[in-house]
């Protein structure tokens, strides 16, 4: 059996990194990036997915940024790609213009490009009440998302679990949400995706430990909580590693040759699945001996060893 790396003796270090981490991250995303940057989804305007037939993104964004309208370019899939998605919110709340918006886009591709080589996909207008009620939407399906997840390790292990496991989910998403605010990655549907992946990744991870420690709890009768934590952690390290290393490589060749929502979307499941390795060793299995419901699982275990020691 290999020594166990004394990760419980380091338990504040992390609280206190973690604390400073989301704190810089959502200082820099509030004050010095004024907020989130809400995609489309998020606010009114117009969405539009256009084929544009040999011509560059950079062309295409030229012959837009000369329209009276804010357009945003991205292409649709690879780097090479033909198909672009055109954005731009409403200027304040004159929805009234989003046919406008649409027809100038469209008409000063088809001026620059030419009527045969311009075709418009799609367009999804979305007014003020519907990006409202996407924002709500959202924050809600993360919060029960959240309190699913808790009362599944509730059932499953003990209510001191959920509580470690929850409380590891909310840093996940809250430096996550820093590091997307802080880098300026659009908020859209995509990154909202992102980090209901991340929830999924990082809860997996977690379980996985979690299961070690109740494992450890009835095998190692005669260690001290904090050892069996070290133990569990350090058993559970190197497939909590290999995972991630795995994952990682999906996702960083995705964020390289992709552009637009599917590289916001790698780049951002990238930090996250970094954060939730972290927090899944460092957070949730750490304050699991505040927990009284834990902690009543060690004493018995414990008291059945002494016993069975002392008729010895």
């Amino acid at each position: 059996m290999k020594k166990a790396i004394p990760f419980f003796k380091y338990r504040y270090g992390y609280y206190i990194f973690s604390l400073v981490g989301i704190g810089i991250l959502l200082g820099i995303a509030f004050f010095l990036n004024n907020g989130f940057k809400l995609g489309i989804d998020f606010q009114p305007g117009i969405s539009m997915v256009v084929t544009v037939n040999n011509a560059p993104i950079d062309q295409v964004r030229a012959t837009l940024a000369n329209l009276p309208y804010s357009y945003t370019v991205q292409t649709s899939g690879g780097r090479d790609s033909q198909d672009f998605v055109i954005r731009a919110p409403i200027p304040g709340s004159k929805e009234d213009l989003l046919q406008d918006m649409e027809d100038k886009a469209s008409q000063g591709l088809k001026t620059k490009f030419g009527e045969d080589n311009v075709n418009v996909l799609s367009v999804d207008y979305i007014g003020p009440s519907l990006s409202a009620d996407l924002v709500v939407q959202t924050l809600t399906l993360i919060l029960v998302v959240l309190l699913l997840m808790a009362i599944y390790i509730t059932i499953r292990f003990r209510f001191g679990y959920a509580m470690g496991a929850l409380l590891a989910l909310i840093h996940d998403v809250l430096f996550t949400l820093g590091f997307i605010g802080a880098a300026g990655i659009e908020l859209s549907t995509s990154v909202v995706a992102a980090i209901l992946t991340l929830i999924g990744y990082s809860i997996n991870d977690t379980i996985v430990v979690f299961d070690r420690i109740r494992e450890n709890i009835r095998l190692k009768k005669d260690l001290k909580f904090s050892q069996i934590l070290d133990e569990s952690i350090t058993q559970s390290l190197s497939r909590t590693i290999v995972t991630s290393l795995t994952t990682l490589l999906v996702v960083v060749v995705l964020a390289v040759v992709t552009d637009g929502d599917v590289r916001n979307f790698s780049l951002t499941l990238l930090f996250g699945i970094i954060v939730g390795t972290y927090s899944s060793i460092t957070i949730a299995s750490q304050i699991l001996p505040a927990f009284k419901t834990v902690m009543r699982d060690v004493v018995s275990e414990q008291q059945t060893y002494v016993k069975a020691q002392a008729k010895v």
